[in-house]
């Protein structure tokens, strides 16, 4: 697996969405998303699946982000999925109303994608 790279930083710049890079197929490549506290350079989310894909971010807080995610290949419905990080309650909203923690988001989106 490649070096982690910075994706983006928080508007005040305490988190940061990091990813490792690599190429799952030719030419396709899989940005593996974590999400960092930069002030105490500790990981807040680590997908365990490294099949994870995050396709865009967009911060729309000093502490939230929100993410369109894809896990490779990619063959399945919803295409996309949306959700928002909160970095200062360890929250996770999968939109649009799926409520859930940090801890538990990889679970709940592997069980939105049965048979992947």
């Amino acid at each position: 697996m490649a070096a982690m790279e910075t994706l983006s930083t928080s508007p005040n710049q305490r988190f940061a969405l990091k990813a490792h890079a690599w190429e799952a197929a030719n030419s396709q490549w899989v940005l593996s998303p974590q999400l960092w506290d930069v002030q105490r350079d500790a990981a807040l989310f680590v997908f365990r699946e490294p099949r994870w894909s995050v396709d865009a971010d967009h911060w729309i807080s000093d502490t939230k982000v929100r993410l369109s995610l894809r896990k490779y290949p990619g063959n399945h419905r919803p295409e996309s999925i949306k959700v928002e990080l909160d970095c200062a309650s360890l929250a996770a909203t999968i939109l649009p109303a799926t409520s859930t923690s940090l801890a538990e988001l990889e679970t709940v989106l592997e069980r939105m994608l049965p048979g992947l």
